[in-house]
């Protein structure tokens, strides 16, 4: 999508020429995976839609760790903490956002792109963020979700209305 300083560090992250990514998941990243994944062990899933529902699932499991991440490390933090711990929430905030550009690339439900937004304005990637933001929008207003990108949706959790009203104001 766009070049990254070499100041960003997106753990487990490399983009290629085409705007996709190839990816490996950090050791933290497997583990809520195997937990997410194990939530389904014995279920029996029809083969045409099985892959889709193994990597939907990962990708929800991955948002979820992100959106947990961020967080553990910023949610009510003051000024004096901001200022002294940011490099340790930058660093958490630069592995949320790794973990949802591979959620996206697993998943194509919009969301995703919408998180990933918000962890790139915490760090002040705003030319970014404003592109993710508006391609969240866009993406939005034109998917037709199935049954199957509903559940993952509901199980991802987002109050899709809330993040629908924060993007439009920021993009």
């Amino acid at each position: 999508m766009w070049p990254f300083s070499k100041r960003e560090r997106f753990p487990g992250v490399k983009q290629n020429a085409d705007g996709t990514i190839d990816f490996i998941l950090t050791d933290e990243e497997s583990r809520e995976v195997d937990l997410a994944l194990k939530a389904f062990e014995g279920v029996l899933v029809h083969p045409e839609v099985a892959e889709r529902i193994r990597d939907g699932t990962i990708a929800v499991a991955l948002s979820n760790y992100a959106k947990d991440l961020v967080a553990r490390h910023c949610n009510g933090v003051t000024e004096l903490e901001y200022n002294t711990n940011w490099p340790a929430m930058r660093g958490a905030i630069e592995k949320a956002v790794a973990a949802e550009w591979k959620a996206s690339s697993l998943c194509p439900l919009p969301v995703f792109l919408y998180h990933r937004a918000t962890f790139l304005q915490m760090l002040g990637m705003k030319d970014e963020d404003h592109q993710l933001f508006a391609a969240f929008l866009k993406k939005h207003s034109e998917s037709d979700l199935d049954k199957i990108d509903k559940s993952l949706s509901n199980y991802e959790a987002t109050d899709i209305g809330q993040a629908l009203s924060h993007a439009k104001r920021v993009a």
